[in-house]
């Protein structure tokens, strides 16, 4: 019984027995199956035997190939994986900040909250709910202002639109320039708003509604990304992300091979007489998944920012490493009012305001609710959370 060594593929022994003349019944009159001629059976017979016979040979070479040509693959594979920095280095430039601070603990530059937190998460994962951006940008607009905002009731707010021009006609001090992103969400106001006024809610439901618009305020949104970028001298070319982007997707790719080779394609190898090829399936399985950890740890090396982009991500990224630490509730410029207003609009483009707020509530547990009463922008985030 040892010797027989049944496999899934072959669970059976297969008896022929040929019978000639009178007694051709004797012995298979309860067969299942009885197959009558005139020719010679035997010769048939034994061929198919031989074939039979010859199958584990035959399929012992056929592993044998398979391993060899996977074993190739997986190293072409690996090669090519950890050349990848010799490679990028060949096809383009990528230049190194000046300093890079774990913390900065100021404003690095006038930049725009959407571009801002483009550049901050240009090397990392982004935050998967991207209405921050919108949030910070009617808060931005509210701090230079182009708008009011107020609490309307527990869970709204009701947004006032000015009128810039009216404003220095008025010898009123003139706002600050809107950057790109700000004039199309002030343009977005204003086509939603009734008269100068629109109550958050009314505006994420107009928006929702107002499909082609909106479908086209979205890309505008992200080509303003591109266009700060490339006047600013912040970034090569407008794909700058795009040698991160493609090895990002080929690490994807090697993590999904390595899920199909070591489970599917091992699962039904063992039913055949290849029997996991000498354990290629394995091998190729496991070099997948090691290149695949590989870029997806190293893709973040290869953006191509300019050399000021690069000095200025440094800061940025030092902004948003503290603006989500606890040392910002411990910070002296709190007092500094104005700077921790845009220390807020920020967050909220980072999607980390919490711990501004939580901040500005310890360092002023007085002044905390006036400043929400006063500026009513602050008093609460979730209403600006889903701008739309």
């Amino acid at each position: 019984e040892d010797e027989l060594q049944f496999k899934p593929y072959n669970q059976y022994i297969e008896f022929e027995l040929v019978a000639y003349g009178e007694d051709m019944h004797i012995l298979t009159d309860s067969a299942l199956y009885n197959d009558y001629t005139y020719d010679y059976a035997l010769d048939e017979i034994r061929y198919d035997a031989d074939v039979e016979l010859s199958k584990p040979d035959t399929y012992n070479a056929v592993k044998i190939f398979i391993f060899i040509t996977l074993l190739i693959i997986a190293a072409s594979i690996l090669f090519k994986t950890f050349n990848t920095k010799n490679r990028m280095h060949t096809q383009h430039v990528f230049y190194e900040p000046a300093e890079v601070p774990e913390f900065y603990t100021g404003i690095p530059s006038d930049l725009d909250p959407n571009f801002a937190a483009a550049l901050v998460f240009s090397k990392s994962k982004s935050p998967k709910d991207d209405s921050g951006i919108y949030s910070a940008l009617l808060l931005s607009l509210a701090r230079k202002d182009y708008v009011e905002i107020e609490e309307y009731g527990p869970s709204d707010a009701m947004i006032t639109i000015k009128n810039p021009a009216q404003n220095q006609e008025a010898s009123i001090m003139p706002a600050e320039p809107l950057t790109e992103s700000e004039i199309l969400y002030y343009n977005l106001l204003v086509r939603h708003a009734s008269g100068n006024q629109i109550l958050m809610s009314h505006l994420q439901r107009r928006v929702s509604q107002d499909y082609e618009y909106t479908g086209t305020f979205e890309e505008n949104i992200k080509k303003a990304i591109t266009n700060q970028g490339v006047n600013g001298g912040y970034i090569q070319k407008a794909d700058f992300t795009g040698p991160k982007d493609q090895l990002l997707r080929t690490a994807k790719s090697y993590r999904n091979w390595a899920i199909i080779l070591l489970t599917f394609v091992n699962l039904i190898s063992y039913f055949t007489r290849l029997d996991f090829a000498f354990g290629s399936y394995t091998i190729l399985g496991a070099t997948c998944l090691i290149c695949s950890i590989y870029l997806y740890a190293t893709a973040k090396n290869y953006v191509l920012l300019t050399q000021v982009g690069e000095t200025e991500y440094a800061k940025w990224r030092g902004l948003y490493n503290y603006l989500k630490s606890d040392h910002i509730m411990s910070d002296s410029n709190v007092s500094n009012m104005p700077l921790w207003e845009r220390f807020f609009i920020y967050a909220t483009a980072f999607g980390i305001p919490t711990k501004v707020t939580k901040a500005l509530g310890v360092k002023f547990p007085e002044n905390a609710g006036a400043m929400d009463a006063g500026m009513g922008y602050y008093s609460d985030y979730g209403m600006f959370n889903n701008t739309y």
